[in-house]
């Protein structure tokens, strides 16, 4: 995690570090130029490890954007919490339509975990990628999606 070029290179350092089984790991970077050049940098990091890879970015706690890249899958954007990423949307004059809906995600987020050899679990992945709001916080459902793509603990 620590010597990947590709997040290196666009972060201000790490902020969290955890390992799953199976050489799974997630991390917390700060800094925008992550966020700004997520598919880049997915693609890059997709290049350095030959592995699918996975980012979130998450909005004040109300709503994350998610990205993915694998082969041959390629690249797919979803959100979590739906309703308050079409309110941030508008707040920052993006166009929400170019997140797909519900049942898109869902088929998108489940060729990724099969590229990447795991079992999704596509009932769940539906069930968050319906959700209009977070309860409280967003972060709890970014490891409920971890959970539904089959990432193991």
């Amino acid at each position: 995690m620590y010597d990947l070029v590709s997040v290196n290179e666009r972060t201000e350092g790490l902020e969290w570090h955890d390992l799953r089984s199976d050489g799974w790991q997630i991390g917390q970077y700060p800094g925008s130029d992550i966020e700004r050049d997520a598919r880049a940098m997915l693609t890059e990091l997709t290049t350095e490890t030959g592995q699918p890879c996975l980012t979130a970015f998450v909005l004040d706690s109300d709503a994350a954007i998610i990205e993915a890249v694998s082969r041959p899958t390629g690249y797919w954007r979803a959100c979590l919490a739906r309703a308050s990423m079409a309110a941030h949307a508008d707040e920052v004059g993006e166009d929400f339509a170019t997140y797909p809906g519900p049942a898109a995600a869902t088929q998108r987020a489940s060729a990724w975990s099969t590229d990447a050899a795991l079992q999704p679990q596509p009932e769940q992945l539906l069930r968050l990628f319906e959700l209009d709001h977070a309860n409280l916080f967003v972060e709890p459902l970014l490891f409920e999606l971890l959970d539904a793509l089959g990432i193991p603990p």
